[in-house]
């Protein structure tokens, strides 16, 4: 059979093109923006772990990673927004502003016993003291209660679409403004930190501040 991937991770993949056409299509910012896409993330983040290893700049001067990964056509809107390892680093700061403006909150990963923050792209700039982030729009309790279609088409693409055949577009069912309202925060989140001066930095207490201070000789 052929596997596709339509939401792992097509669905990251077209964002990641749609947000990166975006910045062409207007003023350059103040700071070097690149767009990437890895190979290998589920053979062991091995295209992930080759940029690391082979910067196309000085590691000290990446501002931060924001990482794509899969996202859900679930809903027409999300009230929030998953952030597997929430309280890392100050990257959050500009996720969390963005999708505020959504009227989405931030909430943390409801099941980190799978380890979705070590298992996606932004592990390998992080472990190395590169600040990165990977957040993806999901319901808050109140939308679950209110909408019961959310939990089955979860449970079910876990069960029958996730690294299966039939992770397949079905224009029928898709709802795609959710991942529209993923897009639109990377989007301003990228946008925001190219326009700034700001470094974000790692949360005290954590071993990768110690990486990321003495990278950039602080």
């Amino acid at each position: 059979p052929i596997y596709n991937g339509a939401l792992d991770n097509a669905s990251g993949t077209a964002m990641l093109m749609a947000v990166a056409r975006a910045f062409t299509e207007m003023d350059a910012p103040r700071r070097s923006v690149l767009f990437f896409a890895t190979a290998a993330e589920e053979r062991g983040l091995y295209g992930a772990e080759h940029f690391v290893a082979n910067p196309l700049c000085e590691p000290a001067n990446i501002a931060g990673v924001f990482n794509m990964d899969a996202h859900f056509p679930f809903a027409d809107r999300w009230n929030a927004m998953v952030v597997p390892g929430l309280g890392t680093s100050e990257l959050e700061n500009y996720i969390g502003d963005a999708a505020a403006r959504l009227g989405r909150t931030l909430i943390e990963d409801s099941n980190p016993q799978a380890g979705g923050f070590y298992r996606s792209d932004h592990w390998p700039f992080i472990k190395a003291g590169i600040p990165g982030i990977y957040a993806v729009g999901a319901p808050d309790e109140a939308q679950i209660a209110a909408d019961e279609t959310i939990l089955p088409q979860f449970a079910n693409y876990m069960q029958n679409g996730y690294h299966h055949a039939a992770d397949e577009y079905d224009a029928e069912v898709w709802r795609m403004g959710g991942i529209e309202g993923d897009a639109r925060i990377y989007f301003e989140a990228g946008h925001a930190l190219a326009q700034s001066d700001d470094w974000p930095e790692f949360t005290l207490g954590t071993p990768y501040r110690v990486l990321r201070d003495e990278m950039r000789g602080e």
